[in-house]
């Protein structure tokens, strides 16, 4: 599906800005991202084309309209961090109030369903990053975002994760449980580490394939592939505990090591069965699926420049 045209906010159509069609152009990209890694297919376990995998309330055109209602949402991080002057840990709670506003456009899209929640966190603060790298006339590329990434972020599973212990079991979240039960910061600690799983993982998974001669679909399935060999998913450790992960560890690197030598039909059967044994369990590698639609972005980043 096209990308449609995103407006710009007041300031940059009356050229306040001084990148308004670079900003534009960074806020389609985003949007064409999270498109494009629904779109993939088929993926195990999560929303495809072809089917809901382990997520019964949700499908693809679930997805596209959550997609579309956060528009305005990137949009305004990308000017957040465009106009701001100070210490860029201080942008972090502008940008948590985007987020909210962000999170409630979505349930309204789509009746009241959690589609894209971490991948809102992920992206608005990727937009603020690139909004202040346009502010300061750098490239939007990935070795300018990085940094501004982990300096917005800075102490951030710190600050989130203090003081969790004297919560109430019903009061944590599924992140919170991973980190108290295992350690595992989930995608808190991804971001403030700068995306390692996509800038070390995925991105040059997806690299490679290209020049490999593979589309663009199949790629990004050996991307995912590597990202649920490795990723510590919180959302694979709050639907199946840390035996399902460890399962999904050990089942993913099986099929990329097949993956990679298969015909096509043979790759599209083998994830078709994979997508079957993931349903069966009840398990979703949601968090994969976020860090997928980032590894899409950084690849945008890098070859539409």
């Amino acid at each position: 599906m096209p990308v449609k045209n995103i407006s710009l906010s007041t300031q940059a159509q009356n050229g306040t800005l001084s990148s308004p069609r670079k900003m534009e152009k960074f806020n389609n990209w985003i949007i064409e991202s999270m498109l494009t890694e629904v779109g993939c297919t088929p993926k195990p376990g999560l929303v495809d084309l072809y089917n809901s995998g382990s997520h019964h309330d949700m499908n693809y055109n679930t997805f596209v309209k959550s997609t579309y209602s956060l528009e305005s949402t990137f949009e305004k991080c990308i000017f957040a961090g465009f106009k701001h002057d100070k210490k860029l840990s201080d942008l972090f709670p502008k940008l948590q109030e985007i987020g909210l506003e962000g999170e409630e456009k979505m349930y309204k899209a789509t009746g009241g369903i959690n589609t894209q929640k971490g991948l809102i966190f992920s992206m608005a603060i990727i937009a603020a990053a690139g909004g202040y790298a346009l502010r300061q006339d750098l490239l939007l590329k990935v070795k300018n975002i990085i940094p501004l990434v982990k300096r917005i972020t800075r102490g951030l599973v710190a600050r989130n994760f203090s003081g969790i212990k004297n919560k109430c079991s019903s009061e944590l979240t599924a992140g919170e449980k991973a980190f108290i039960k295992y350690n595992m910061p989930g995608i808190r600690g991804e971001v403030e580490a700068g995306f390692p799983s996509v800038c070390n993982i995925s991105l040059p998974t997806l690299n490679k394939f290209i020049e490999k001669g593979f589309g663009f679909n199949d790629s990004l399935l050996a991307s995912l592939l590597a990202l649920m060999s490795q990723v510590k998913d919180t959302t694979i450790i709050s639907r199946g505990g840390r035996d399902s992960l460890d399962w999904m560890h050990n089942y993913a690197a099986a099929i990329y090591s097949e993956y990679i030598t298969a015909g096509s039909k043979t790759r599209t059967d083998l994830l078709k069965q994979m997508n079957a044994m993931f349903v069966a369990r009840n398990l979703s590698p949601g968090g994969c699926a976020d860090l997928l639609a980032v590894t899409v972005l950084f690849y945008f980043l890098e070859e539409k420049l």
